[in-house]
């Protein structure tokens, strides 16, 4: 590390609901659900309780309509509740072999399991093995249906998809997902976790508009920042100083909480020499500055290193704009 420091319109979007104590609830839950997601709960895999006849039958109906690449019906309904009933229901899930061509099936099954009132644990366990599985094989643009569906759930469990889904997609599985050749920001691999395709991009950034308030955004936010200075995640590809600039200017505060403003400098210092003349960078960076001057007005010093340590056009007209503050 460098030493510089058309979904369901009933859903109503979470933004519109929002008030400063709900989003001081929602950051205490998010900063206790990370703390879970650090101690490796959250979601375990495959459970030891197995499934009875009687719903392994439930299972291989419901998987016959997901083959055939039939609509809704009894069978996937039915398929539905056992998910969210069934001690069981990782066994049920791994029995589906959820694949991209049963993709449009699993998305309405994503649709009738993952529901308000399932618990956050089933609705992460649930996001992670029916509808992760088909972002991070995304190629190209996302298929309607993925979006809207993504959309939904992501109203309905926004802390769950978070967990399960956009962050995971940064972050990969637990290992670095970095393929031999591959190109990221000026040549360089700079992090260890998966590099973010454009459609990927794409979906991401919808999401994070759509579905999470301004507590989650932030914590989501947060949470880029403290894995790039650890130097664990995620890969600092254009595609991700893009999201990260998004996020700096839609987010109208970055004075809560405290640690917030520090952990976001620390995180761009560690970049800084590697990605001196990404163009990119440097406009994350003058946006920074821009968005939130009133805020940044204690960091001056370090923000002037961090522009100096930039080989772009962008350098004078970041330190001009530091100048005014």
């Amino acid at each position: 590390m460098s030493s510089v420091h058309n979904a369901d319109n009933s859903v109503t979007s979470a933004h519109e609901k929002q008030t400063p104590e709900v989003c001081e609830v929602e950051a205490e839950v998010t900063s206790e659900v990370e703390k879970k997601m650090e101690k490796g709960l959250g979601w375990q895999g495959p459970g030891t309780t197995g499934l009875n006849e009687e719903e392994r039958e439930r299972v291989e109906r419901g998987r016959a309509v997901l083959r055939l690449g039939g609509g809704e019906s009894k069978e996937l309904k039915d398929l539905a509740t056992l998910l969210q009933e069934s001690d069981a229901w990782q066994e049920a899930v791994s029995m589906l072999e959820v694949q991209t061509e049963t993709a449009e099936g699993v998305l309405l099954l994503c649709r009738l399991a993952v529901t308000e009132q399932l618990s956050h644990l089933r609705s992460q366990g649930l996001l992670r093995s029916l509808l992760y599985p088909l972002t991070v094989r995304l190629q190209q643009a996302a298929s309607r249906g993925l979006v809207s569906t993504l959309t939904l759930v992501g109203k309905r469990q926004a802390h769950a998809l978070c967990d399960a889904v956009l962050w995971t997609m940064l972050e990969g599985e637990g290992k670095s997902q970095n393929a031999g050749g591959r190109k990221t920001v000026d040549g360089q691999v700079i992090g260890q976790g998966r590099m973010l395709d454009g459609a990927q991009y794409e979906l991401m950034m919808g999401a994070i508009k759509d579905c999470l308030s301004p507590a989650l955004q932030t914590a989501f936010l947060q949470r880029i920042m403290r894995s790039t200075a650890a130097e664990v995640a995620p890969t600092w590809t254009d595609h991700m100083i893009n999201l990260v600039q998004t996020l700096i200017t839609l987010l109208r505060e970055l004075s809560q909480p405290r640690d917030l403003m520090p952990d976001i400098l620390t995180a761009l210092e560690s970049v800084a020499i590697n990605l001196a003349s990404n163009l990119k960078f440097s406009k994350l960076i003058f946006a920074l500055v821009s968005t939130h001057s009133h805020q940044v007005k204690e960091y001056k010093s370090r923000l002037e290193n961090l522009a100096n340590h930039t080989n772009t056009f962008m350098r004078k007209a970041i330190l001009a704009k530091l100048s005014k503050i």
